[in-house]
């Protein structure tokens, strides 16, 4: 249920921006902006901003370092506030979520990059905070359409949105501290891309690692007409207890500049290693979204999951409200409210989320 780093926002495929490399260093999206995307989150995300608010603490502070944008450096701070409530139990709590440094460095064709930051690690409403890098990574770019790149960092799968309560994201378990360790080849041309991913988050042997899988998943993407996006993700991974696939399509779709589309539908297939039973099934995160002025946006959400297929009690479905707002360059504010309804028990719950950023 918690927002993970950030992430590139999949809307920003209506105006025009079919590839995170427009705005971010890294191919997938997140993590440091380049010097363009500094000026777009002005220019196309913040609702007020004053001339060279963008680059606030970047071009006075570090003159020297970014010369001739051979370095980059950045800073991420969030925190989320949470209240969940079922027929028995309120629960609420603030979570300290991220506070990195990261720095890329740029050598011809080669970028390295680094980050170092505090990670939450929770058990039950405990939690404690530990150093760690949430991402390091060599980047090798090839040509203008392919680059290679190994490391760790979150792969590509879906959508990519932001909203980790979806149902898409937690449920698939790509929500949370999702990175891995991988080797990356992605090509982005104009009429369509590929990432492909070898993956492995035992690598490290991090007894905090969430996602443990091992194997490879691939994204195909079709930008269509300047303003939407559609795709096709698949994945394949183990780890010790399980294997599983999931295939599915997301699309981006833009009925105008200010109301859009989004949505992703995958299906699974988990087979326990032990045994060999068989959980098969589905699910599926759409919204409608409008923009009511630059930097404001609020979205209806549906979600539907059924990922046993033979248990009539696995089936959930979710409706909600969210409003997302850049009030200026350097902020970000989300909230949302989601009913969660069990058809075979007749039990619902209500989560509430307000999480704040700041990135530099």
């Amino acid at each position: 249920i918690f927002p993970a780093s950030a992430l590139a926002y999949p809307d920003m495929t209506r105006h025009g921006y079919a590839y995170c490399t427009a705005c971010h260093i890294s191919p997938s999206g997140g993590g440091l902006l380049t010097p363009y995307g500094r000026k777009l989150s002005k220019e196309l995300l913040s609702t007020w901003s004053t001339e060279g608010e963008q680059d606030f603490a970047y071009g006075k502070l570090t003159d020297k370092l970014a010369e001739d944008e051979k370095n980059i450096i950045g800073a991420f701070i969030r925190g989320v506030q949470t209240r969940r409530e079922d027929n028995n139990t309120i629960v609420g709590r603030f979570i300290p979520m991220q506070l990195d440094v990261e720095g890329a460095f740029l050598r011809g064709s080669t970028t390295t990059v680094l980050s170092i930051g505090r990670q939450e690690v929770r058990s039950g409403q405990q939690s404690m905070g530990r150093l760690f890098s949430r991402r390091h990574y060599v980047l090798q770019q090839v040509s203008d359409e392919s680059s290679w790149r190994v490391g760790k960092f979150a792969f590509v799968f879906g959508l990519g949105d932001p909203n980790h309560t979806s149902y898409v994201r937690k449920d698939l378990g790509f929500a949370y501290e999702n990175e891995s360790y991988n080797i990356e080849y992605v090509y982005l041309a104009e009429q369509w891309g590929v990432y492909a991913t070898v993956f492995d988050g035992q690598l490290s042997r991090d007894p905090y690692m969430l996602l443990l899988d091992r194997g490879f998943t691939a994204t195909f993407v079709w930008p269509w007409q300047g303003h939407h996006r559609f795709g096709v993700s698949l994945y394949s991974g183990e780890d010790n207890t399980h294997q599983r696939q999931i295939v599915g399509p997301w699309y981006v779709f833009s009925l105008s500049e200010k109301l859009f589309l989004t949505g992703e539908l995958d299906y699974q297939n988990k087979v326990a290693s032990v045994g060999g039973s068989v959980e098969y099934g589905w699910v599926t995160t759409q919204k409608l979204n409008l923009q009511w002025l630059k930097g404001l946006i609020t979205y209806l959400s549906y979600d539907n999951k059924q990922l046993i297929q033979s248990n009539p009690n696995a089936e959930q479905y979710a409706y909600g409200v969210g409003v997302q707002f850049f009030p200026r360059p350097h902020w970000e504010l989300h909230g949302s409210w989601m009913r969660e309804l069990t058809p075979a028990s007749q039990t619902r719950s209500d989560m509430v989320w307000l999480m704040i950023h700041f990135y530099l």
